[in-house]
């Protein structure tokens, strides 16, 4: 961290419900579930929070891959609910990324909906948006 960036943490709204659901969520606990279809081979993968926070966020904003991607880049309550901790100014990932955690984990879309860890998410899905 540069001397002079502030933790998103410290900047953003406490109270605001991607901040709550962020601290409900067991994070350590899908990162112990979902590692296992990370290679330790070739280039290394997205962090597994930011993947999974990106894909609740898509689907509790009812967004395609493109514009969940413009939001985590624009929006610094996306981003820290995605675990960074500073405001992230370079491409932090393309939208074809989205893809791969569904194909490793085999995590299936159905009807707007996400099973497993999106149905139960604290941040709640809804196929008609905020």
């Amino acid at each position: 961290m540069l001397m002079f960036e502030i933790p998103l943490s410290e900047y953003l709204r406490a109270e605001h419900e991607l901040m709550r659901a962020a601290r409900l969520i067991d994070w350590e606990g899908l990162h112990d579930a979902l590692s296992m279809y990370y290679s330790p081979l070739g280039r290394t993968g997205k962090p597994i929070r930011l993947m999974v926070g990106i894909h609740l966020l898509k689907h509790r904003y009812n967004c395609s891959d493109e514009r969940s991607v413009e939001m985590l880049q624009e929006n610094a309550y996306w981003q820290c609910f995605c675990g960074f901790e500073t405001l992230q100014k370079e491409e932090i990932l393309e939208a074809t990324t989205l893809v791969n955690l569904l194909q490793r984990s085999h995590v299936k879309a159905h009807n707007g909906k996400a099973d497993a860890y999106v149905r139960d998410s604290p941040v709640g899905v809804s196929s008609r948006g905020p």
